[in-house]
């Protein structure tokens, strides 16, 4: 196959410059729903971009090794610029039929472009044959090289239709750091491609044996992505498999985007409700907390209204946490107020003697002003006045969160 080394340094350039036409002929209409298969000739000559890659569409849906030559040739006589995206649809056209022989056209590139045709013959290598596209990328022997084309394999191989065969791959991948991040993408692939439904499906389907608990990882991140589209629908699917061990932990995210993304109140209601035999121990206590305590970020004031509502209650302890350690930089009287609300009455005590040392310790006259106008337990107070003195670092006032959009 001929080198269009040159030419392709020229395509780039035009790029650069504007020049999407050198010498072309008149483009030829194609109606749209024409059965007629437009020469690569008429693709390239066409300037307006979304009549081209109509065209260029139309015409690689008939590419094959017979007539491959006529798209390289056009190409080496530089009729037209072309860019990343025409150059990703090329790829998966030609891998089609020849994988490995586009992967080796696109290394004897022109140098400004060698980086996209490499990444993109490999992705569409991989769309079609993940296992051998790997395999190949894993066979380089420059580590840096190596880690550079595994990379791009790995973005066309999750992609395709071989969910499992990459899901197995990704689960025994070296790099720790790496790894996790695969967890998240091939969750994320697997919602977009297959939507939220589908993508349970996909993570009920996985052996729960998987190394490296991948299961445990994607299920948390795919209940994090039902959770921010149906709350309702990803507690549903949590406590469906709250028995099994990947399922340890999930219930904090799901409730992160509940408050994130939907009602408040019904998500703080629905963990009231839930029954305490259907989690684990603790399990509730430490979802009330981190739910609250986005709630506190995004919108303090509605948060307090709603949690003084629902008060005496033992099992909102968590709630009343997470409100006077927020408010505790900023407004140490409000946050002293709340620690004597929780129902605990060893907590109420232990957090309450926190609070106050650290406000006396911050500001004496203030807490001291506080405490002639206020009733607090002889117990607490002797022991906020008998702790040492010690000078903090007044910490920076919090910011309050936006919510998160999906």
């Amino acid at each position: 196959m001929k080198p269009v080394i040159g030419v392709l340094w020229v395509l780039s350039i035009a790029l650069a410059v504007g020049l999407t036409r050198l010498t072309a002929p008149t483009p030829t209409p194609y109606p749209a729903g024409s059965d007629a298969i437009p020469s690569y000739e008429e693709v390239f000559a066409e300037f307006d971009p979304l009549r081209r890659a109509y065209l260029l569409s139309h015409a690689l849906v008939h590419l094959g090794s017979d007539n491959l030559p006529e798209l390289l040739t056009v190409l080496e006589r530089g009729q037209a610029g072309i860019d990343s995206e025409q150059v990703r649809l090329i790829m998966l056209a030609w891998a089609r039929f020849d994988a490995p022989g586009a992967y080796e056209w696109a290394l004897r590139g022109p140098k400004s472009w060698r980086g996209t045709l490499i990444d993109n013959a490999l992705f569409a290598w991989a769309y079609y044959d993940g296992r051998a596209a790997v395999s190949m990328a894993e066979g380089i022997e420059d580590p840096e090289v190596m880690v550079r084309r595994r990379s791009s394999v790995l973005d066309g191989w999750m992609r395709s239709d071989d969910k499992q065969g990459v899901s197995e791959y990704i689960a025994v991948f070296p790099d720790l750091k790496r790894r996790g991040r695969l967890f998240f993408l091939i969750s994320g692939e697997v919602v977009m491609s297959e939507g939220v439904d589908g993508a349970m499906r996909w993570v009920d389907g996985l052996p729960d044996d998987l190394p490296n608990d991948m299961k445990l990882g994607v299920f948390h991140h795919v209940a994090k992505m039902v959770a921010q589209e149906d709350p309702v629908l990803a507690v549903d699917w949590f406590l469906e498999h709250h028995e099994r061990p990947y399922s340890d932990g999930a219930l904090n995210g799901i409730v992160l985007r509940w408050m994130q993304h939907h009602d408040r109140p019904a998500g703080m209601t629905w963990l009231l409700a839930v029954d305490s035999d259907d989690l684990r121990p603790g399990e509730r206590d430490k979802a009330m907390a981190q739910a609250f305590r986005s709630w506190m970020q995004i919108d303090p004031e509605a948060a307090q209204s709603w949690l003084l509502t629902r008060l005496p209650n033992p099992e909102l302890d968590p709630a009343i946490t997470e409100t006077f350690k927020r408010l505790l930089p900023t407004d140490p009287a409000k946050s002293m107020e709340w620690t004597l609300k929780l129902d605990d009455e060893k907590a109420r005590r232990r957090e309450a003697i926190k609070v106050g040392t650290r406000w006396r310790n911050w500001d004496p006259e203030g807490f001291k002003d506080w405490l002639e106008q206020n009733d607090l337990p002889d117990e607490i107070g002797q022991k906020i006045s008998a702790a040492p003195q010690v000078e903090f670092r007044r910490k920076r006032k919090p910011k309050p969160a936006a919510a998160s959009k999906p």
